[in-house]
């Protein structure tokens, strides 16, 4: 920030809160220049008033040049000091983060070996078991055998079954005499009797030729 050379007053910018002394500036300036207005309405301006009132407008901008100045310089100082703890922060973050990752790797290679561990322990488990069955065996100690029912032979063969095959039989057999009688009365058209001209050929029967002994 610098003194404008165009006599111009240095705004004060919009920042939530203003301080005392350049509000205070703020307010001898515009009360000086009203002051020179006033003068230069009657007078020109090296009359001796105005050029104080002049050299006083300049001081004033000096003034809140400094006192802007002070002010935006400490805000840096405060945020150079907040950025500064942040890195720190970050960093201290980062360096954990970092050791975190490590650690996770480590506990995958653990929880591998740990797995690769407990399926050895797994397979020598059972070879020494299969080892004990068969030193078992060998001695003819059979510990760990027991008989829950003993073997009782057969009092009847299981097969053939006669009775079953012979009522089968008989039932399938008297089932496709019944089905071969029906089909051959359908499918027979000799007339036996009287009754059968009459109901089949619808005419009148004239006499009949009995059947005559060899």
């Amino acid at each position: 920030m610098r003194v404008r050379q165009d006599g111009a007053w240095i705004e004060t910018p919009e920042s939530g809160e203003t301080e005392a002394g350049i509000q205070a500036l703020d307010q001898s300036f515009v009360s000086l220049s009203s002051e020179r207005t006033r003068l230069l309405a009657h007078f020109t301006p090296s009359y001796p008033a105005v050029v104080s009132i002049e050299q006083q407008l300049r001081a004033l901008r000096q003034q809140k040049y400094l006192a802007l100045k002070s002010r935006y310089d400490s805000r840096v100082r405060t945020l150079e000091k907040r950025i500064s703890a942040l890195e720190t922060k970050v960093l201290a973050k980062k360096e954990e983060l970092a050791r975190l990752a490590e650690r996770t790797m480590e506990l995958d290679r653990l929880t591998h070996r740990q797995a690769e561990l407990e399926a050895d322990v797994a397979k020598y488990t059972q070879k020494v078991e299969d080892l004990r069955i068969h030193e078992d065996l060998d001695a003819g100690n059979f510990t760990s055998i027991r008989i829950i029912n003993e073997a009782v032979p057969p009092v009847s063969p299981s097969a053939p079954r006669k009775v079953l095959i012979g009522a089968l039989a008989a039932s399938l057999g008297l089932l496709f005499g019944v089905a071969f009688a029906i089909i051959a009365e359908f499918f027979n058209h000799t007339f036996r009797n009287e009754h059968d001209v009459r109901s089949v050929l619808g005419i009148p029967l004239l006499l009949t030729i009995p059947q005559l002994g060899k």
